[in-house]
C-alpha cells in the first residue's frame, strides 16, 4: 500500500538543548548542526520550562536561527527569530513549560542550520530551566514513491 501520511513529507530532528540548574549562568545554548540538504523549509520548535522554589520566578527565552556551509562559521538568518517568550511559576516547585516556534525558508540558506537559544531566569540562583530544540524539516526536494 502506498501511504501518504504526513510522516512521508517531513523529517523530525533533535536540535539539542540543555538544563540549567540553580546557580548556573544563563548563557547561549547552541543547538546541534542540522544538515538541511533536500529540504526547502522547516520549523524550529523550542520547548522551555522552569521549576523551583521561587513563586513568580520567570524564564524568558529569545532564539535565533543560524546557517553555515561548514559547521564552523555561523551567521544569523535574517528574520528567523523568537523575540521573547516567557513562563512564570505560579506555585513553588510546580513546573511550567511552553513551546515557541519559528518558520524558516531554507531555499537560499547554507547546508547546515541550527537554533541558538538565550535563556533569562529571574531567580537563576534558585530555579532550574530546561530548554529543548526540535527541527521539523519539510518541503522535500524528492517525494517518496
Amino acid at each position: 500500500m502506498n501511504s501518504r501520511d504526513i510522516g512521508h513529507y517531513i523529517k523530525i530532528v533533535n536540535g539539542g538543548g540543555s538544563v540549567l540548574g540553580p546557580g548556573d549562568t544563563d548563557t547561549d545554548i547552541e543547538g546541534a548542526a542540522i544538515d538541511r540538504s533536500g529540504y526547502l523549509s522547516g520549523v524550529f520548535a523550542v520547548h522551555y520550562g522552569i521549576n523551583g522554589p521561587s513563586i513568580d520566578g520567570q524564564l524568558g527565552i529569545t532564539a535565533k536561527i543560524q546557517e553555515s556551509a561548514d559547521k564552523s562559521d555561523w551567521s544569523d538568518v535574517s528574520g528567523a527569530t523568537i523575540a521573547l517568550a516567557c513562563v512564570t511559576l505560579a506555585a513553588s516547585n510546580v513546573p511550567v513549560s511552553a513551546v515557541a516556534e519559528v518558520n524558516v525558508d531554507f531555499s537560499s540558506l547554507d547546508k547546515y542550520v541550527r537554533a541558538v537559544v538565550t535563556p533569562a531566569r529571574s531567580a537563576a540562583e534558585a530555579d532550574t530551566a530546561v530548554v529543548g530544540i526540535t527541527a521539523i524539516l519539510g518541503g522535500a526536494d524528492v517525494l517518496p514513491v
